[in-house]
């Protein structure tokens, strides 16, 4: 069911490069953003884009560490999953793997329906984090986590009765503060695929960013908007 071989030809074919190429395009454009609203001290704004939505979120969590959060975030126990994602049925690392530019894990993630009026959705796609140079002068650790899609790679089907969805990307930034404050940044563009009604899609959307606020309480951490 896991191919290793088919994983790397994914990664050599530029998929992953190019949903981060995409995600960080998005994170310097703040132009193309409109505000939302502050939703438990987290900022919303949305992007149009013609492959969807695309949804932001920042906030600044007090005295965290990206080696706190990162574990919290990337856990493949769907109990812990569901403690700060009330939208998780069910998450299963499929495989995992590693290449010279770090650790891999393919995940199939199962989402709640929103209501009895549409099919619940899975994902399949693969994660991985790493470091990059801080970009500001006050920090001291800028980490990325970045999942996408990865459907053309596996041959798992959606489960009986689920739409497999597109995760386009999700993308996480996190950047340690001199002063012990971690800066959290959130963008992510998904594709349900199928039938939702809009305000039904709205309602999962706007809310994905609030990943950020949840995790920390998860740790017992405050946030503040930024």
């Amino acid at each position: 069911m896991f191919s290793i071989e088919s994983i790397n030809k994914v990664i050599s074919s530029t998929l992953y490069s190019k949903a981060l190429s995409v995600a960080q395009h998005y994170e310097k454009s703040t132009d193309l953003f409109k505000p939302y609203k502050v939703v438990d001290q987290v900022t919303i704004s949305v992007a149009s884009a013609n492959e969807g939505s695309v949804i932001r979120g920042e906030t600044l969590i007090s005295q965290c560490t990206v080696d706190e959060i990162v574990p919290l975030l990337t856990t493949a126990d769907t109990k812990t999953r569901q403690i700060f994602d009330e939208n998780t049925k069910s998450i299963t690392e499929v495989g995992k793997f590693s290449t010279e530019e770090g650790n891999w894990s393919v995940r199939h993630y199962v989402v709640t329906s929103p209501s009895m009026m549409v099919s619940e959705r899975d994902f399949l796609y693969v994660e991985r984090y790493f470091d990059v140079k801080p970009e500001v002068s006050d920090a001291k650790k800028t980490t990325i986590l970045l999942t996408t899609s990865i459907d053309e790679a596996l041959d798992i089907k959606p489960a009986k009765g689920h739409v497999r969805g597109t995760n386009i990307f999700t993308y996480l930034k996190f950047t340690e503060l001199n002063n012990g404050d971690l800066r959290a940044t959130f963008i992510a563009q998904a594709a349900p695929n199928g039938y939702i009604p809009t305000a039904i899609a709205n309602s999962v959307v706007y809310v994905r960013p609030l990943l950020l606020s949840l995790s920390a309480k998860q740790l017992g951490k405050n946030c503040t908007a930024c």
